[in-house]
């Protein structure tokens, strides 16, 4: 097996995320064309390129507030105040260690033991945490889960799942 690097799948994971925006955007557009074909065919010349228009600024939405469309669904909070110091603070020594900006954090109440990256790149990422993550892992299990979100968010393969999530949603 070959061995890939950081930049490989960085790339990777980029091509990943164009290729499944262009696939949703084209299944779309097929699904309103043969959707005003069969039941208002006159509105053909003019309701298909509306439609294109919709499925650009769509997808584009999806790419650009994708994360906060994930953040609000899952009704995570933002983690201030000094219960969640620690967090923050986990969080933000792992992002430094890994030579990248500190994502935003946040904490979702739920006993469910759970952890998210989501966002676009780096510069624009969040980390979300379940409570019952917090209360339920020791100091070294939590600095695990973080490293691993932390490593999502460093090959950028929480873009794919971020569009996954948002495109699928609609």
């Amino acid at each position: 097996m070959a061995q890939t690097s950081f930049g490989d799948e960085i790339a990777k994971n980029k091509r990943l995320s164009v290729l499944l925006a262009i696939v949703v955007s084209f299944i779309l557009f097929f699904l309103v064309y043969f959707l005003i074909f069969f039941l208002i065919p006159e509105l053909v010349l003019v309701a298909l390129p509306l439609s294109v228009i919709l499925i650009v600024v769509y997808t584009y939405s999806s790419y650009r507030f994708g994360d906060s469309v994930v953040l609000l669904a899952t009704n995570a909070k933002p983690a201030t105040g000094r219960e969640y110091q620690y967090l923050r603070d986990v969080v933000e020594g792992l992002s430094i260690a890994s030579g990248m900006p500190p994502p935003k954090v946040y904490v979702i109440k739920n006993e469910d033991l759970n952890a998210f990256a989501t966002g676009r790149n780096p510069e624009n990422a969040s980390i979300a945490v379940t409570t019952g993550l917090i209360s339920s892992l020791n100091r070294q299990e939590l600095e695990g889960v973080i490293a691993h979100e932390i490593s999502h968010v460093k090959n950028r393969d929480m873009l794919f799942m971020t569009l996954v999530a948002v495109l699928e949603l609609s």
